[in-house]
């Protein structure tokens, strides 16, 4: 919850291009990921990673309310409960499997940072680079999933075919963004 509040007040007062970080969903599933890693076990690592990313959701919407006096609206709330649950178990899982040598801690790692990626890819791909150039911040989270591999190297660097499969998981998370996400929130 406390991440929620923080990213409702860091929309408010961080600058450009920090405040890209602030209006993101990749920087609340990292939190999935994170709670996950500190869990004893893969089945409460599920249910910590879907939990936490519900509290954000919580946490925001109650900034937003305490700040602004806004509510929400039904189809921020549904983009963001759907994510929690497609997004927040398997991150969860993904975190504790990081503590493990098998692939899946390195498939956990690809999926983590092509979240990250595929938010760059989004933000680029809405952006007029010639004139706005970095305004909208893609690179932050470009730099956030190079950071978050080179963070993560020592312990997946044995298993390289896995890792590879941030490229195809990253164009499934862009095209989930890009184009399933408008249509799935256009029928609310």
């Amino acid at each position: 919850m406390v991440w929620g509040l923080l990213t409702s007040l860091g929309q408010t007062y961080l600058p450009e291009p920090l405040v890209q970080l602030t209006n993101c969903y990749s920087g609340w599933l990292i939190i999935a990921y994170f709670v996950g890693y500190l869990s004893v076990t893969g089945g409460l690592a599920a249910v910590t990673g879907l939990l936490s990313v519900l509290a954000a959701d919580v946490g925001f919407y109650t900034g937003m309310w305490v700040q602004f006096g806004i509510i929400g609206s039904w189809t921020g709330d549904t983009y963001y409960m759907i994510g929690a649950l497609m997004f927040g178990p398997l991150l969860g899982l993904a975190g504790y499997l990081f503590k493990t040598r098998s692939r899946w801690a390195t498939y956990g790692v690809a999926l983590m940072a092509s979240l990250f990626f595929s938010e760059a890819l989004y933000r680029l791909s809405k952006t007029d680079v010639v004139t706005s150039g970095f305004s909208d911040g893609w690179y932050v989270f470009a730099i956030l999933g190079v950071g978050f591999l080179l963070a993560t190297l020592p312990r997946t660097r044995h298993q390289p075919l896995p890792l590879l499969s941030i490229i195809p998981l990253t164009a499934f998370a862009f095209v989930g963004v890009a184009l399933v996400l408008p249509v799935v929130l256009s029928l609310f």
